[in-house]
């Protein structure tokens, strides 16, 4: 290939200029490219084509704002290639509604790029119209792309045909594309083929995509393959992939009792981006009681829309003296769907000494089938004067080995004059409760 100096802008002519611009770009330096485009822009305004293709070259930088109104000059005209690029660019930065439009008038005019069709498939599949994108993700496939034959397989995959996406999937992963690789490992994984899963996702990975190594060692944790999965996991997470971090540090804290080495790899995942990375290294520091260090990893989690973040984050803010806001998450994580949110946000009415608004919330983490609820829910009602509802909440919890709910059991139940039962209880007690609750400190 030449690759002597071209000459340089200022000392060439429009079409000159144009020309080596077209040859430094097909030789994939697009930056080295600009300088000569601009020059042709310049020196001939009026040309249709080397706007478009100015837009191409910033496109190619991923600098879409730039090109967008270099693209949208050039369309102005009329010219089909230009609004089908405009669409394109317009996809890039997710405008897909205002992309589908130039791509359609493109389409219309005939314009003959198989691109424009799995542009337009992008645009319609970026609005989740995955039924209308699915013939433009075929009819581009028609040549033998593989994104535009795998991007076929995600709509189907979207629209839950899992058998048709598959036969989309396999063709591109059998043609060397690695994220179909990982897409075809996935399905397979919901089709419940999981020694196949695993054999495309070690593909993927060895070809060269750190997402195999991740989904490979999701399918061996299936397995229960824990040591496998710590093994095909790990160089995606040395090498900063967030999604194989989070997992590995999951492996190594659950499965292999590592928990220091988890939270490395859990803060890898976090300062990747991630939002359950963040999440879980905030849990990390929060059990350390690292409750500042906490908030601002748990603060990001919970604004990417992650709702486990949210009950410890309200964990942390509550032990930061921070209740009202703390309230405020905890209430959103609830909503979420997550039921721990309940138990810490009834703990702290209780704490707060709220004991009406304390036994709704401990109502609601019971009912969610969290039965360490029952002691809490037990002490909110006696600090309201209902004990005939709190004892057999608290009697439930102490045969569970609930020690505060223990003590005020045999308490409760020497009020009464139930001294057999309360010195049956008080007979489990550790020292240390037994001294307790013969100071009749309940803390």
């Amino acid at each position: 290939m030449d690759r002597s100096s071209p000459p340089t802008p200022d000392s060439a002519s429009a079409a000159q200029s144009y020309s080596e611009a077209v040859r430094i770009f097909r030789e994939g330096r697009p930056a080295e490219a600009e300088p000569y485009i601009r020059k042709a822009v310049e020196l001939d305004p009026d040309r249709t084509l080397y706007r478009t293709n100015l837009g191409k070259v910033l496109m190619n930088q991923n600098r879409y704002e730039e090109a967008l109104p270099w693209l949208q000059e050039a369309a102005a005209s009329g010219d089909s290639e230009a609004m089908g690029y405009t669409g394109e660019c317009l996809n890039r930065l997710k405008r897909f509604e205002e992309g589908e439009g130039f791509l359609r008038r493109a389409k219309e005019l005939g314009a003959p790029d198989r691109n424009f069709s799995f542009f337009l498939g992008k645009s319609l599949y970026g609005q989740r119209r995955f039924e209308e994108a699915l013939p433009w993700f075929q009819e581009a496939s028609t040549s033998g792309d593989l994104e535009a034959m795998r991007m076929a397989g995600t709509a189907l995959d979207k629209l839950e045909r899992l058998e048709e996406a598959e036969q989309w999937y396999f063709p591109a992963a059998q043609a060397g594309d690695t994220t179909a690789m990982v897409y075809l490992s996935a399905l397979k994984v919901d089709l419940g083929h999981l020694e196949e899963a695993l054999d495309w996702a070690q593909r993927a990975a060895r070809s060269g995509n750190p997402e195999g190594n991740t989904n490979a060692g999701m399918i061996l944790v299936k397995l229960k393959r824990y040591r496998e999965a710590h093994d095909w996991l790990r160089p995606a997470a040395d090498a900063g992939t967030p999604t194989a971090a989070y997992n590995l540090g999951l492996v190594l804290e659950d499965k292999l009792g590592l928990p220091e080495q988890a939270e490395h790899y859990f803060r890898v995942s976090a300062e990747g981006g991630y939002d359950r990375g963040m999440s879980a290294y905030g849990e990390a520091l929060v059990r350390k009681g690292l409750f500042q260090e906490a908030k601002p990893w748990l603060e990001k989690a919970v604004k990417q829309g992650w709702p486990r973040a949210g009950v410890a984050l309200g964990e942390a803010l509550i032990a930061l003296g921070e209740g009202d806001m703390a309230e405020n998450w905890l209430e959103w994580s609830w909503g979420k769907g997550r039921k721990r949110a309940a138990l810490v946000l009834g703990r702290h009415l209780s704490d707060e000494g709220r004991f009406l608004e304390a036994e709704h919330w401990l109502n609601r983490a019971r009912e969610a089938g969290l039965s360490n609820a029952e002691a809490g829910l037990g002490i909110a009602l006696l600090k309201q004067d209902k004990p005939d509802e709190a004892l057999p909440l608290l009697r439930n919890a102490a045969k569970h080995a609930d020690w505060e709910a223990m003590r005020h059991l045999v308490l409760t139940l020497r009020q009464r004059g139930e001294a057999d039962e309360a010195d049956h209880w008080y007979g489990l007690l550790p020292p240390e409760h037994k001294a307790a609750v013969d100071d009749s400190r309940l803390g």
